[in-house]
């Protein structure tokens, strides 16, 4: 059975560079930003837009997830609320087994990483004050959660990678 892996959290915390360092240890994979598909110009949120975005990923991740040549899906989003999870992954069960992994970081962790990437133009001035008012959403969720403070990529990329090859 192929592996869809859900990686969750507030922007900054690692899930991209995190879910490229998967791609490369689980093969054969392929990656999808939920990001990508709300790339609209301008930005705006109202349930149109919001529909428009859900429909989308859906459907990539059942295409994904019905390519034979594919093994492992890894998907990243800010995915603060969990009914939203829910909603995007509700019959995916059936074609891939589903880890959903919340990435954590401490406030000051967060701040840190969103300001570096605020001052290299990779992000908005706003991304900070967003980010660290999403922390408080996921705590609850019902995902493993792994702490990044204080470590690599590549090192919670091999620890999500160990789950997907050893699940208890």
């Amino acid at each position: 059975m192929k592996t869809l892996i859900v990686l969750n959290g507030p922007m900054g915390v690692g899930k991209t560079t995190i879910g490229r360092e998967l791609c490369r240890l689980l093969n054969p994979s392929i990656f999808l930003d939920g990001d990508w598909c709300w790339d609209l110009h301008p930005f705006s949120v109202t349930e149109a837009t919001k529909a428009l975005v859900m429909k989308n990923i859906r459907a990539l991740l059942r295409q994904d997830l019905d390519c034979p040549e594919v093994d492992y899906v890894v998907f990243v989003w800010v995915l603060q609320m969990e009914e939203t999870a829910f909603e995007l992954l509700d019959g995916l069960e059936e074609k891939a087994h589903i880890l959903r992994v919340t990435l954590d970081a401490s406030d000051r962790a967060l701040a840190g990483r969103v300001q570096r990437d605020i001052a290299a133009g990779l992000r908005t001035p706003d991304s900070l004050e967003r980010s660290l008012s999403y922390q408080k959403f996921y705590p609850g969720q019902d995902t493993i959660h792994i702490r990044t403070d204080g470590r690599t990529p590549a090192d919670i990329a091999a620890e999500i990678a160990g789950l997907v090859r050893n699940p208890a």
